[in-house]
């Protein structure tokens, strides 16, 4: 296909932004390539960019043409206005997958979907239903069963018009009801992705969610700003302000010089998704926080209790917090260049890298680092006394190479003598032991350099 192997093929659509997800998904990737074939898109263009919306809206329309070849009682248009009322219907019953023609027509005679021309809509009132049923059950993408019941072959398609009704609705320049209603990330990411399909639907997009979201309540607002998070591979310099959105999943995204404010997402899906420049005030991340990265950005952000590979770079003020439980678990993670505070009661960090950072704990944290290497940083804590709260901190077979402790707190039998290594560290360390073990503690980290250091015996019966 288009002089490419299909290892080839496979490659070129795994670089191709927005539709990765489509191509685990049998029924939509052979409806990528159905399109391809009939020349809808050119996969063997580098510079391609098509997206969920472009794949549907191509298909869509060369189906249209097809089906309008074999039975032409019904218009091209009609059929997709059909469509669309359709779609409209099964979100507005609560998202049910399957509706009736008769249901479709009251849809249509309500006026919630439009025409380029008044007559158009006729037919659908003074028509001859048969003679629409049957052109409806040559529709490529429409179901119908003998008793009259339609449905979608598939629920993309419905999340589809929905996304397309908006799209033709958002350049009469005010609201639209379907943004209010309670929509799934899906008819989102579908709306986003017709920025990638048509330039002048992003300008339209983000003067809507300027001039004419704000007042229309949080719903309506995020609807509009999780679409612009859909619009392209990059969205830089945009504030997304007070928004609240639950289950989401968003991949291969750069933010760049963006703001976030008051935002909480629930339930998120962030695989390889980049903050870069960015600030935070009160921004809240619960679900799955995968392989992405936070760079030169600062501000406060709520993670959620386990982060896998992430990348904190030069970020200068950056302030991490943990959900209500208190518990923070980086798994293989990296900090390099940044000044890091963690915020939680239980902090662990796991096969991760740590250098030339500054990292601060709020005091009473109980730490743990698994096999994780320090270089080069400094970790402080707010020490007060032997009746207030320290960092408690625990290692297991990590390394520790130029750290300056400030006040931390060690129970030297967590150390697992001769799993770990101290390596010209300095600062002052409080070890919560017995003479016997804390003489054994002193020779270790002398041993390994840390002639700088201060090693005091305290006895504040702190537990592991």
């Amino acid at each position: 296909i288009f002089s490419l192997t299909v290892s080839q093929l496979y490659d070129r659509l795994l670089k191709i932004y927005d539709i990765s997800d489509l191509l685990t998904r049998p029924l939509l990737l052979e409806m990528l390539i159905d399109v391809a074939l009939r020349g809808g898109i050119n996969l063997a263009d580098p510079n391609l960019q098509i997206g969920a919306a472009g794949i549907y809206n191509f298909y869509t329309n060369q189906h249209l043409d097809r089906d309008w070849e074999v039975r032409r009682y019904l218009t091209r248009k009609q059929r997709l206005v059909f469509a669309r009322a359709a779609a409209l219907l099964m979100l507005e019953s609560g998202g049910r997958l399957a509706t009736t023609i008769e249901a479709v027509y009251q849809i249509i005679e309500r006026g919630l979907v439009q025409f380029s021309e008044e007559e158009e809509s006729d037919v659908f009132v003074d028509g001859d239903k048969d003679r629409i049923s049957t052109d409806v059950r040559l529709c490529s993408f429409i179901t119908v069963s003998d008793s009259g019941g339609i449905e979608f072959v598939h629920k993309s398609f419905m999340e589809y018009f929905i996304a397309d009704v908006i799209v033709e609705e958002i350049k009469g320049r005010k609201p639209i009801d379907t943004l209010g209603l309670n929509l799934n990330y899906e008819v989102l990411y579908f709306l986003g992705s017709f920025c990638l399909l048509r330039k002048d639907f992003r300008v339209d997009l983000i003067q809507h969610a300027r001039d004419i979201a704000p007042s229309q309540g949080v719903r309506y607002k995020s609807n509009c700003l999780i679409a612009i998070m859909f619009s392209g591979e990059e969205t830089a310099s945009y504030n997304f302000d007070g928004l609240n959105f639950t289950k989401l999943i968003l991949r291969k995204k750069i933010f760049s010089s963006c703001n976030f404010s008051s935002c909480n997402l629930k339930e998120v899906i962030f695989h390889t998704v980049v903050f870069a420049g960015c600030t935070f005030n009160d921004f809240s991340l619960d679900g799955d926080l995968t392989s992405c990265s936070l760079k030169s950005s600062i501000g406060s952000v709520h993670l959620p209790m386990e982060t896998k590979s992430i990348d904190v770079d030069s970020c200068r003020g950056l302030n991490l917090k943990s959900p209500d439980s208190g518990v923070l678990l980086f798994s293989n993670c990296v900090v390099s260049g940044s000044d890091v505070e963690i915020h939680g009661k239980h902090i662990t960090l796991n096969k991760g890298r740590v250098s030339a950072s500054n990292m601060k704990f709020e005091k009473g944290c109980r730490i743990v680092f698994e096999e994780t290497e320090l270089s080069g940083t400094s970790i402080t804590s707010d020490y007060t006394d032997s009746k207030g709260k320290v960092l408690f901190l625990l290692n297991r077979s990590s390394v520790f190479r130029d750290v300056f402790f400030n006040f931390c707190c060690m129970k030297s039998t967590a150390l697992d003598h001769g799993l770990n290594s101290f390596d010209k560290c300095s600062g002052a360390i409080l070890v919560d032991e017995s003479e016997k073990e804390f003489k054994k503690f002193y020779k270790q980290v002398s041993d390994a350099g840390g002639k700088s250091m201060v090693l005091k015996r305290v006895n504040f019966h702190l537990h592991d």
